[in-house]
């Protein structure tokens, strides 16, 4: 099943019926008067966001949404019946950017109209055409015999873009193959497909880390970047994206190196570092940022140790975590680090 994260969509709501002119015609009654109903409102097209929705994927099918007009009203009085909303789920995280006739893509630097990120929130895109009212509205002491109805308005509409960016306080990023899915499969209830070559990992993942009474961890897993990711090489920065919302990035690099075919972690660390200064959106690279040598148990802990001290020094850190999330390695201490960082606990008025 693909992900999608951006789709396009035109909708128009429907139109409010037309107000009815009648006048009541029954034997014995030759004064019965006006009796012309209202219409019905038109239905809107509505935004739910839910959390049963990951992606845009549903949405991607169709570019038209049209929800159904208002009846006009009839004679006795009866209204035309209120055509049915239209309501498009969406998961949280989804940004709405109004579009101009024929335009694809919002205007550089344009704002989004609307940020959905709460859970059964709804959001009114288009607004249905109010119904029309009937001539037995318009009856009054001197006129009672209006022959007077109102028309029914007609439904907002519009072009829009939907762009989904994941809500997650962590973000895992590295080189293809870093095992970043084999971390979040241990730590959360994620299921990522996991496999030992590059770009196994082709849509970005959600996992919940429980932390018991103190709430849960949200981790997301961005697909693999490479050199010129920021730039549209690779995957690009087709899920880039996602990593804006998060609060701290957890960087996972492969300490194995060239004795499994990769790069020397130094150079892994700054591959990626660069990909998030160049990314134009947001200052990933200024983000709180945990660094990890992942796949420690296949060397010997001197060359461990060896190109821990390296990447240090490229970094400018003074330590870098040494974990396995495969064996589960330092994997716990780790979690209750990014935890910290996400909610820091409150200093107690006797702590300096």
């Amino acid at each position: 099943m693909s992900f999608v994260d951006r789709v396009l969509v035109e909708v128009k709501a429907g139109n409010g019926g037309d107000g009815c002119v009648s006048f009541l015609r029954e034997a014995f009654r030759p004064r019965g008067g006006p009796d012309g109903g209202d219409g019905g409102s038109g239905g809107s097209i509505k935004i739910l966001v839910t959390t049963h929705r990951s992606s845009l994927r549903h949405l991607a099918s169709r570019l038209h949404y049209k929800a159904r007009s208002g009846d006009n009203g009839g004679g006795k009085r009866c209204a035309g019946k209120s055509g049915e909303d239209l309501v498009l789920e969406v998961p949280p995280g989804t940004l709405i950017y109004a579009l101009e006739p024929g335009q694809d893509e919002p205007a550089e630097g344009a704002e989004p109209v609307q940020d959905l990120t709460e859970h059964e929130h709804v959001h009114v895109l288009a607004r249905g055409g109010r119904g029309g009212h009937g001539n037995a509205r318009f009856a009054t002491a001197l006129n009672q015999a209006p022959r007077v109805a109102t028309l029914g308005g007609t439904g907002q509409g519009g072009r829009y873009l939907l762009e989904l960016k994941l809500i997650a306080q962590v973000g895992i990023v590295g080189l293809p193959n870093a095992g970043k899915s084999t971390f979040i499969a241990r730590v959360s209830n994620a299921q990522p497909k996991i496999a030992n070559y590059p770009f196994t990992t082709l849509t970005p993942n959600l996992g919940v880390v429980p932390l018991g009474y103190e709430g849960d961890l949200v981790i997301a897993d961005i697909p693999g970047l490479i050199e010129g990711a920021s730039e549209g090489k690779g995957l690009g920065d087709e899920f880039l994206r996602h990593v804006e919302r998060t609060e701290v990035l957890l960087h996972l690099v492969d300490v194995t190196g060239p004795e499994f075919g990769g790069p020397e972690p130094a150079d892994a660390y700054r591959t990626i570092q660069n990909e998030l200064e160049r990314y134009p959106k947001a200052k990933l690279s200024e983000r709180p940022q945990i660094l990890a040598l992942n796949k420690c148990e296949a060397l010997d802990q001197s060359l461990v140790d060896e190109r821990a001290a390296a990447l240090c020094k490229e970094a400018g850190v003074d330590e870098v975590r040494q974990i396995s999330a495969v064996s589960g390695q330092g994997v716990d201490d780790l979690i209750k680090e990014l935890a910290l960082l996400v909610n820091p606990k409150p200093k107690e008025p006797w702590e300096d």
